[in-house]
C-alpha cells in the first residue's frame, strides 16, 4: 500500500485524537484539490509499506481513531480493506473514510471488495463524492457542501462531524495544514500573511 508522508495525529480529522493516514495516488484530480501533493504514486514522500504492519503500528498509538483520506484511498482498495480489516481485529472501534467516489460507484465497481468491507462494518463513516471548488464547505469536516456522511455503524453521530480548528504543523522546513482550514487560512499561507 502506498501511503503519502507520516502518519499525523490530529484532532481536527474527526472525533477524538486520530491517526490521519493519507493514501498515495488519485485518479480522479479534481479541480481545487487541498490535498494535490498527495496524486503521485512515487517520490520523496511516497512510501510502501504492507497494510497488515502499518494497521499494527497504528494499534499501538494512544487514539481513538483512524482516518483515511489521500490522495484517493479507493485506487488501492484491495490493500485499504486489508489495511481496515487489521485495524479493526487490533481494536480501532472509529474509522473514518474519505472518497471522492460515490458509495454507490463503489458499490458496483470494486469486485465486491466494497460490499465486503461495508458487510464487515470496517469503516464508521464514509464522506463521499468529488470535491467542488465552487461549493466549499466551513461548518462541516468535508471539502465541499456535495459530499455526503453515510454511516455506516453507529458508533458516531452527525454532530461528530462538525468542522472545529485547523491544526498547524510544522516539521523541519515543512508546515503542514491539517483538518479543513478555510480559504482565508490558505490564502494566507500562499501569501505569507498569516499570524500564528
Amino acid at each position: 500500500m502506498k501511503i503519502y508522508g507520516n502518519i499525523e495525529t490530529s484532532t481536527v480529522d474527526g472525533p477524538g485524537r486520530r491517526a490521519v493516514i493519507h493514501l498515495a495516488g488519485c485518479s480522479l484530480g479534481c479541480d481545487g484539490c487541498f490535498s494535490q501533493h498527495t496524486h503521485a504514486t512515487i517520490g520523496p514522500n511516497v512510501t510502501d509499506v504492507q497494510p497488515e504492519q502499518l494497521a499494527n503500528h497504528i494499534a499501538t498509538l494512544e487514539i481513538d481513531g483512524v482516518t483515511v483520506s489521500g490522495g484517493e484511498p479507493t485506487d488501492q482498495i484491495e490493500e485499504l480493506a486489508v489495511f481496515l480489516q487489521v485495524l479493526r481485529l487490533a481494536g480501532i472501534d472509529s474509522i473514518i473514510l474519505y472518497t471522492g467516489r460515490r458509495i454507490e460507484w463503489l458499490r458496483k465497481n470494486t469486485g465486491g471488495v466494497w460490499n465486503l468491507l461495508e458487510t464487515a462494518q470496517l469503516v464508521d463513516i464514509v464522506v463521499d463524492g468529488r470535491y467542488v471548488k465552487r461549493l466549499p464547505e466551513n461548518s462541516w469536516m468535508r471539502g465541499s457542501t456535495n459530499q455526503q456522511f453515510i454511516f455506516l455503524t453507529e458508533r458516531h453521530i452527525l454532530s461528530d462531524m462538525q468542522h472545529h480548528d485547523t491544526e498547524v504543523i510544522v516539521r523541519g522546513g515543512e508546515v503542514l495544514l491539517m483538518g479543513f482550514p478555510s480559504e482565508e487560512i490558505l490564502s494566507g499561507f500562499r501569501d505569507g500573511n498569516f499570524d500564528i
